[in-house]
C-alpha cells in the first residue's frame, strides 16, 4: 500500500512541475506585442499598393477657478467651472493605388462640448439653436446665439490627389495642408510639442481657408538635405472689406471678396536625420526616436486680400504678405524612456 502512495505522490509532483514549466515556456515564447502597428490593407503582394487608416480622438477635461463675478451658463454666479469635450475626432485614409499615385482623405470634427460645437437646431431638447444664421459682412463668418452643442458637422480637412514625378518631386491638387510660412503652419495634431497649438500659427484660419486648408495645386519633395513645399491656391471668398473708424480716426482693414490666387511655400535644410514628408504634417517631437535639427523659411502672399476705407469713404486694397524663419531641434535623451530635448524658435 505504501509503495502505491509514494508512486501517486511522485506522479502528482511530476504533473505540477510539468504544468509550471509548460506555462512558463508559453509565457516566454508568446509575449503579447502591444507596440503600435500601422493599420494597413495590402492591395498587392509586394505591398506597393495599399490603403492605410489612422484614427485619433483627443478628449479634454478641465476644471477652472473663475474670477469673482463670473456667471455660469445658467446666468448664476459661478466660482468654478468643470468641463469635458471632444477636442479632435479624426479619420485619415491614404490610398497608394499605384507606386506613383496617392489619394488622401482626412475628415472629422473639432471642439464639441456640452454647450457648443454643434449645429443650429441640433436637437429637439436642450439648446436647439437660433435660425436664421447671420453672416458678419466684414469677416464672412456666421454669427448666431444659443448654437446647439449636438450633432457637430463632419467635414473634410484634407482631400487631395498626388502624383510622383521623380524620386524627389511630387505634385498634387485638392483641399490640402501643404502650407508655407513656417513649420508650425503645417503642424501635426497627433504629436504636439506642448498641450496644443497656439492657433495663431494658422494666420488665415477660418477666414480665407477651411480649417487651415485651401483649394489649390502643390509641389513637394526632398532634394538631398533640402525639404520643400510650394503651393498655388484659390483662397475662399469671404468678407465685405474694411471701414473707417471715426472714434480712433483711422482705417480698419478686413477681408474682402476677390478673385486672386495665393502663393505660399516653405523650405528647410535638414542638418541631421531626414524627416518623412509622405504627409504634410510636421511632427512636434519624436520623443527620442529621431535626431533632428532643421532651419527653414517660408511665405504666404494673397493679392488684394483685404481693403479699408478712409474718412472720405474711398476704398484702398491691401495685399496680405506673411513671412517666417524658424529652427527646430529634437535631440534624443533616451529612446527606451521616450525622452528628448526639443526646441522651436
Amino acid at each position: 500500500m505504501k509503495p502505491k502512495i509514494n508512486l501517486l505522490l511522485y506522479v502528482g509532483l511530476l504533473a505540477i512541475f510539468c504544468q509550471t514549466a509548460f506555462a512558463q515556456q508559453i509565457n516566454e515564447k508568446s509575449p503579447v506585442d502591444h507596440s503600435y502597428q500601422p493599420l494597413k490593407l495590402k492591395m498587392s503582394e509586394d505591398g506597393s499598393k495599399y490603403v492605410r487608416f489612422l484614427f485619433w480622438g483627443q478628449m479634454w477635461a478641465s476644471y477652472n477657478e473663475n474670477n469673482p463675478g463670473t456667471l455660469g451658463i445658467d446666468g448664476q454666479p459661478s466660482s468654478h467651472t468643470p468641463d469635458i469635450g471632444i477636442r479632435r475626432a479624426r479619420v485619415l485614409a491614404l490610398a497608394q493605388v499605384s507606386p506613383r499615385f496617392l489619394i488622401v482623405s482626412h475628415f472629422g470634427i473639432n471642439n464639441q462640448t456640452f454647450v457648443n460645437g454643434g449645429v443650429p437646431a441640433g436637437g429637439a431638447t436642450g439648446n436647439p439653436g437660433a435660425l436664421p444664421i447671420a453672416v458678419n459682412p466684414e469677416t464672412g463668418q456666421g454669427t448666431f446665439n444659443t448654437l446647439s452643442a449636438k450633432k457637430p458637422q463632419l467635414f473634410f480637412h484634407d482631400i487631395y490627389t498626388e502624383f510622383k514625378i521623380t524620386d524627389w518631386l511630387y505634385s498634387g491638387m485638392g483641399l490640402h495642408y501643404w502650407n508655407g510660412i513656417s513649420r508650425f503652419t503645417s503642424h501635426s495634431t497627433l504629436n504636439f510639442m506642448a498641450i496644443d497649438a497656439p492657433i495663431f500659427n494658422w494666420p488665415t484660419i477660418e477666414l480665407t481657408d477651411q480649417f487651415a486648408r485651401q483649394l489649390g495645386f502643390f509641389a513637394k519633395g526632398q532634394l538631398g538635405k533640402v525639404d520643400f513645399r510650394l503651393a498655388l491656391n484659390k483662397p475662399f471668398a469671404v468678407g465685405a472689406g474694411g471701414r473707417y473708424d471715426a472714434v480712433t480716426n483711422r482705417p480698419i482693414a478686413a477681408n474682402v471678396v476677390n478673385d486672386h490666387w495665393s502663393t505660399q511655400g516653405y523650405v528647410s535644410y535638414q542638418f541631421l536625420e531626414k524627416e518623412n514628408n509622405k504627409l504634410p504634417y510636421f511632427v512636434g517631437t519624436y520623443l527620442g526616436e529621431k535626431k533632428v535639427f532643421n532651419i527653414g523659411g517660408g511665405w504666404y502672399r494673397h493679392a488684394g486680400a483685404t481693403s479699408s476705407r478712409n474718412a472720405a469713404e474711398e476704398v484702398k486694397s491691401h495685399d496680405q504678405k506673411l513671412f517666417g524663419i524658424d529652427a527646430f531641434l529634437d535631440i534624443p535623451l533616451s529612446s527606451s524612456s521616450k525622452t528628448a530635448l526639443t526646441s522651436y524658435v
